[in-house]
């Protein structure tokens, strides 16, 4: 940012003008310090004052960490305890707010927060998630939104809080290059190596990045359960010991064609394997015989994610049209061997695979100052399936492997209208409609035969928001939006996992969706407080049960409530 201002000194026996280019400061300091040390009047002449032209003055100043406001809250990766080091894994699990339990996040205490990337639903889950947020370096992020406000553009299946990230974008010409290291001891030890480069010019922009993460987690857990309908006591100690390997590869590309055409591509590779040994010793609070369990398990996944995307910008610049399609697929093989005390001994050999393509069209403008309104369409296809073998020695039923089949389509269309007659107040207003196609097959250890499953359903989603700047520091904000949560393919799939002798789980094809009506008042004072107030309805909630077959074995599944 460059200072500067016009002087002019006018001689009034001469007709000509001087004009002298510098900044007030040097000016008034001049003047001062070149008057005579007498009460007389100083008449100051083109001769007196001395012509001083000075360099740019750069004033550099510091982004704030952290910003709040209503309608969300925006971190700057150095506003978290990861820093500049770890990866978006830790960089969320140190948000003010914001816990991460494996591929689960939750905010404000609300489960199932749903994640965006460049405001674009993350559609991996479970292992995949997991394995991207561990290999993704904090360097490549800008910033974490938690909006608590979504628009009418996110999908109906995102949640009332979304977490948004906003991957960095080099602008800057020129090319740089670097390296980082991070490492942690103790028990759970871990280490992290990144590479980055970035060349940016007047019309291009590419970064690439790689990451490398190794980690080893020991684990305890004690378990005290009631066993049957007697007074015996089921009593476990399980050790765990894990070995995780995260490897992340990315590209993108940014390009502008003309002063309205801009167009690029990204690419996400991840690979992760994880080696986990687990020795559980069950025994009956009678101190009957007990049970030694050894169970030997070993993933891998291969997650890739890619996109195109097309803009063209109004050339009042007052609005845009883009234009996007996008990629992913997640692959994971996963093997099991399990022995026990008695003899029992279980092979398991489980592969999946999901694989989506999204295409959106999305439109903004500014209609007028107080107007600003916003559409578009998107079509989502999800293409599921996963397969599952058992074999049992030792006495045991060898009926267990398991094959399942998903499709899913949802199309969409929505608007929204945003309206703000003053600074202080603004209404944003939006409506959604999605239409959903699910096709599900299955067979094996938990049905006779096979069985097929489809459902066809449409529904309008709403959201309303007004917000208020009451005064210069403190602003307030209520809002209403209406979800959907659809049961993904690790609920769907009724396959049955082994865990150990005593417990299973596994999904169920017959959940239905769930609905929720979400109300938040939220008041926010400078950057240093933020109260909330929320509360939802929902209809047919899917949750985990619990209950007891064939006698020991304790069976975990979701269900509609």
């Amino acid at each position: 940012m460059t200072f500067s201002d016009t002087f002019a000194v006018r001689n009034h026996q001469s007709s000509h003008m001087h004009s002298i280019i510098t900044s007030c400061l040097p000016i008034l300091t001049t003047l001062f310090l070149s008057a005579p040390p007498s009460d007389e009047p100083v008449t100051a002449t083109p001769d007196s004052i001395p012509e001083q032209i000075l360099e740019e003055v750069v004033v550099k100043a510091r982004r704030p960490q952290v910003i709040v406001t209503p309608e969300k809250i925006s971190f700057n990766p150095s506003a978290t305890l990861a820093g500049s080091n770890g990866t978006l894994y830790d960089a969320l699990s140190s948000m003010p707010g914001v816990s991460v339990n494996g591929s689960t996040i939750s905010a404000f205490g609300q489960s199932g927060v749903t994640l965006t990337v460049d405001g674009r639903k993350f559609m991996l889950q479970g292992n995949a998630l997991e394995s991207y947020l561990k290999s993704l370096p904090v360097s490549n992020i800008e910033r974490i939104e938690l909006v608590t406000a979504p628009a009418a553009r996110s999908d109906a299946s995102s949640s009332s809080t979304v977490l948004n990230v906003k991957l960095r974008r080099t602008r800057q010409a020129g090319m740089t290059f670097g390296a980082s290291a991070n490492l942690q001891g103790w028990r759970a030890r871990r280490g992290l190596g990144t590479a980055f480069f970035n060349y940016s010019n007047a019309r291009t922009s590419v970064m690439l990045s790689a990451a490398y993460a190794l980690s080893r987690n020991p684990s305890v857990l004690l378990t005290d359960r009631p066993y049957l309908d007697g007074d015996l006591r089921i009593l476990q100690t399980y050790h765990r010991y894990r070995t995780d390997r995260n490897k992340n590869t990315s590209v993108y590309i940014d390009h502008n064609f003309s002063g309205r055409w801009s167009g690029g591509l990204s690419f996400s590779g991840n690979r992760f394997n994880r080696s986990e040994c687990g020795l559980m010793d069950t025994r009956l609070s009678d101190d009957s015989r007990g049970n030694h369990t050894v169970n030997h398990t070993r993933l891998g996944s291969s997650n890739l994610s890619g996109g195109l995307y097309l803009k063209d910008t109004f050339e009042d610049h007052r609005g845009n049209l883009s234009i996007g399609f996008d990629y992913f697929s997640s692959c994971n093989d996963e093997s099991q061997d399990i022995s026990d005390t008695f003899g029992t001994a279980t092979e398991g050999e489980m592969n999946g695979s999901v694989r989506g393509y999204i295409t959106t069209v999305d439109f903004t403008r500014q209609l007028s100052e107080p107007w600003f309104l916003s559409a578009g369409a998107k079509s989502t296809i999800l293409r599921i399936g996963n397969e599952g073998n058992y074999n049992e020695s030792g006495g045991g039923d060898d009926d267990l492997s398991s094959r399942f089949r998903g499709h899913e389509n949802v199309n969409a269309i929505y608007m929204e209208s945003r309206f703000a007659p003053a600074p202080v107040l603004a209404l944003t207003a939006g409506i959604r409609l999605e239409q959903t196609n699910v096709r599900n097959r299955f067979s094996g250890n938990e049905t006779s035969g096979q069985s097929d499953f489809s459902r066809h359903s449409a529904g309008i989603f709403c959201n309303v928001n007004l917000s208020s700047r009451l005064t210069d520091r403190d602003a307030v904000m209520l809002s209403y939006v209406r979800r959907v949560k659809r049961p993904d393919y690790s609920d769907l799939n009724p396959f049955v996992y082994i865990m150990d002798d005593i417990t299973h789980y596994g999904g169920n094809i017959n959940l239905r969706e769930a609905t929720s009506d979400n109300f938040r008042l939220v008041y926010t004072r400078d950057n240093l407080l933020r109260c909330g107030l929320s509360y939802s309805y929902i209809n047919n909630d899917i949750v985990r049960f619990f209950r007891e077959v064939a006698g020991k074995t304790v069976y975990s599944s979701p269900e509609n409530i």
